[in-house]
């Protein structure tokens, strides 16, 4: 009984190292929060029901002492022998089916975290079409751009899908385009120079965005990148166009957190 115990307790272990590592190395988002406690106070849980086993199997070890002075654990072994190379294949062969459902897992997760924040996001467009589209055209003066910030940081309020929500246009500056990031704390008393307020972005989400004001491409964008997923959702009336950009950071377990 000790030594399924042990057996048992070491499995679960490497297991549950393997996931772990798995999960922070390859950025898999299976476990909503506080992962790293959850798996800090399982290893200890393992840890101790490994030493009790130790403690336990030494009380018991005069027995199979006694059994290879008679002989008989020489044969019982050679019985064991080919049913502990299948265990040890299986055990091995586990490691890339843990692994893929790990990834099946990550990916069900981010589909389903796509589809529900475009439903806000279409939720929120709908409740809020009349003032959003007084946005569209928006020009840049203080009037205008605080009025849009008053109103991102109400919505924002309200739904806790999104802490962040933006507005992204491009303007055309001195022959360049370039793309502009309106905020709920967009202050264009303090700063109402177009510089201060260029929308930062990956090298794939600028080609989207490029799409999206010169070729009229129309889809939304989802992107998952560490704990954070962004939302890109085109908006077009008549025609002007713009981009409300939704920002959800979710937090999820990592070391550290």
């Amino acid at each position: 009984l000790t030594n399924i115990i042990s057996l048992t307790s070491i499995i679960l272990l490497l297991y549950w190292v393997f996931i772990f590592i798995s999960v922070q190395v390859f950025d898999l988002k299976i476990f909503r929060e506080n992962t790293t406690e959850i798996f800090s106070f399982s290893i200890l849980g393992i840890l101790s029901l490994l030493a009790g086993a130790v403690i336990v199997n030494v009380m018991f070890n005069l027995t199979k002492i006694s059994d290879v002075v008679s002989g008989e654990y020489k044969n019982k072994e050679s019985e064991n022998r080919s049913l502990r190379k299948i265990i040890i294949y299986l055990f091995i062969a586990s490691f890339p089916v843990i692994f893929g459902l790990l990834f099946l897992g990550d990916y069900f997760s981010s589909a389903d975290k796509e589809k529900k924040l475009v439903e806000t996001a279409e939720y929120i467009i709908k409740e809020n079409e009349n003032e959003i589209n007084k946005f569209c055209s928006l020009k840049f003066d203080s009037v205008s751009v605080n009025d849009a910030g008053d109103f991102l940081k109400i919505v924002s309020g309200e739904f806790n899908e999104f802490p962040s929500i933006s507005f992204v246009y491009m303007i055309n500056k001195n022959g360049r385009n370039i793309f502009v990031n309106i905020q709920e704390n967009t202050n264009w008393f303090s700063s109402s120079k177009i510089e201060d307020h260029i929308f930062s972005c990956s090298k794939e989400e600028n080609e989207y965005l490029k799409n999206v004001f010169i070729k009229e491409y129309h889809n939304h964008k989802f992107i998952k990148e560490n704990s954070n997923y962004r939302l890109y959702f085109p908006y077009k009336k008549g025609k002007d166009l713009f981009v409300i950009y939704f920002s959800d950071y979710q937090r999820y377990g990592k070391i550290g957190s």
